[in-house]
């Protein structure tokens, strides 16, 4: 014999006596429409933070790369392969003040 329990599935979310939202037998989601929502925005806000953590870090290392890049049209090798020293502090600002910025990915 089934109990009420079982007849009327309810929300597992301690206090909320809703409904589940999903009363299949297989249901994996043992939240009402209300408490499954939040969940849901919960996971979508988290997913937008990294996404925009990952897409931060990305812009800092194609930077980088591309920095690297315009220093290398500057700099020049002795003939023992060494490189030579030619910039100061203030020069360096205004190299990478003047350096083509990375075009945005179509």
């Amino acid at each position: 014999m089934q109990t009420v329990e079982t007849l009327l599935k309810r929300c597992t979310v301690p206090g909320c006596t809703e409904e589940r939202a999903d009363k299949s037998e297989d249901a994996t989601n043992r939240h009402c429409r209300k408490h499954r929502a939040e969940a849901q925005k919960r996971h979508m806000d988290t997913k937008a933070e990294k996404n925009g953590a990952r897409a931060w870090h990305d812009g800092v290392e194609a930077m980088a790369k591309h920095l690297a890049e315009q220093f290398d049209k500057y700099s020049s090798r002795t003939r023992e392969g060494h490189y030579i020293q030619r910039f100061a502090g203030p020069e360096i600002a205004d190299i990478i003040r003047r350096c083509a910025r990375p075009a945005l990915p179509s």
